[in-house]
């Protein structure tokens, strides 16, 4: 079945989803710092229905897709492990722009000191006659 998961302020779209704990898998791969605890969709009637285990999960409708709101908590551990990495790679793309910058600025210098060597020895000559 298909279902469209809203969870984090966000939807996600699984497809051909057999279990629960597939979609466990699959949820934990697309957002892997959010745990799922359980999960609630509105039926027809509008009542709210809880999916807590696999036998719950195999009573939905194959055939129609829904929305289903996902409740959990954050992997507080995994998020924080994620960030200092995050900022690790932050750092060593500051300092390797910086290194760039830096060789490219002297090139830029290097350039210019060449430019003014050949223009140095650059002999301008006129050509051309007077009537």
């Amino acid at each position: 079945m298909n279902l469209k998961i809203a969870c984090l302020g966000q939807e996600f779209n699984f497809e051909e989803v057999y279990s629960l704990e597939e979609l466990k898998l699959r949820l934990y791969q697309t957002e892997p710092s959010f745990i799922l605890e359980s999960l609630t969709y509105q039926d027809e009637e509008e009542d709210i229905i809880t999916l807590a285990n696999e036998n719950d999960f195999s009573c939905l409708s194959t055939s129609s897709n829904f929305t289903v709101q996902a409740q959990g908590k954050f992997d507080e551990e995994w998020a924080i492990k994620e960030f200092k990495r995050n900022q690790r790679l932050i750092k060593r793309i500051a300092k390797k722009v910086k290194q760039l910058k830096e060789k490219q600025r002297k090139n830029l210098i290097q350039g210019r000191i060449l430019f003014r060597e050949v223009k140095k020895y650059f002999v301008i000559t006129e050509t051309g006659s007077r009537y």
